[in-house]
């Protein structure tokens, strides 16, 4: 009797691999786009910026300083301006409006002026994207009114509103998406970062960039 009921066992389990096995087989293949992780993707924005030393003489006056962003991200090239800060002296630190603050790969929704432009400083709204690895840069300005600044640099990116503003910040820089995994682990971490000017200006300047990870 025992060895009937072991040998039957042994049919039985035989069988029901059988059956596993057959209905493994109905079951639509994995396609590999569907197995493969969905590589993540960091914003940047800028946050604010802090004049360690304005330009020149600190008792001729003060700096009315905008932001520029040339987004290189993806093989894009999209720019963008921030509104002016004025009367900004050395020790201020000046907070980017929540709304001009996008740096990288952005979608324009409301194009207040129809010029097909992201310009925040004129209402322009768009929404923050991410890039895989962010690559960008930033240059601060010292927007001039009255006069043409006498050591104007023919060579700085092309985000200046007008050829006789100042020079006040520029950096270019390239985050790899290791790197910021390292970083931001889990989605909507976010990273800030103080970075300072690559170039060298008649002024010291830092700004801020918070990285948040979208995906």
């Amino acid at each position: 009797m025992t060895r009937y009921l072991s040998s039957l066992a042994r049919r039985s389990a035989t069988a029901l691999c059988a059956v596993a096995g057959a209905a493994a087989l109905t079951l639509p293949p994995t396609t590999a786009a569907q197995a493969a992780p969905t590589a993540p993707t960091f914003s940047a924005k800028l946050v604010s910026f802090h004049a360690n030393d304005e330009s020149g003489a600190d008792w001729l006056g003060s700096d009315e300083v905008y932001a520029g962003f040339l987004d290189r991200s993806d093989g894009n090239l999209q720019f963008a301006w921030t509104s002016t800060h004025t009367s900004v002296d050395s020790g201020d630190t000046k907070t980017i409006a929540p709304g001009e603050r996008c740096i990288t790969r952005n979608d324009l929704t409301y194009d207040a002026n129809g010029d097909g432009d992201r310009q925040p400083r004129e209402g322009d709204v768009s929404l923050c994207f991410g890039s895989r690895i962010p690559t960008f840069e930033i240059a601060l300005y010292d927007k001039e009114t009255s006069w043409k600044y006498w050591e104007f640099n023919p060579n700085c990116i092309c985000t200046r509103l007008h050829e006789d503003d100042e020079l006040l910040f520029h950096g270019s820089y390239q985050y790899s998406g290791p790197t910021l995994m390292a970083a931001m682990p889990k989605v909507y971490d976010t990273k800030v970062l103080t970075l300072r000017s690559q170039a060298r200006t008649n002024a010291n300047y830092t700004v801020t960039v918070e990285f948040l990870r979208q995906s």
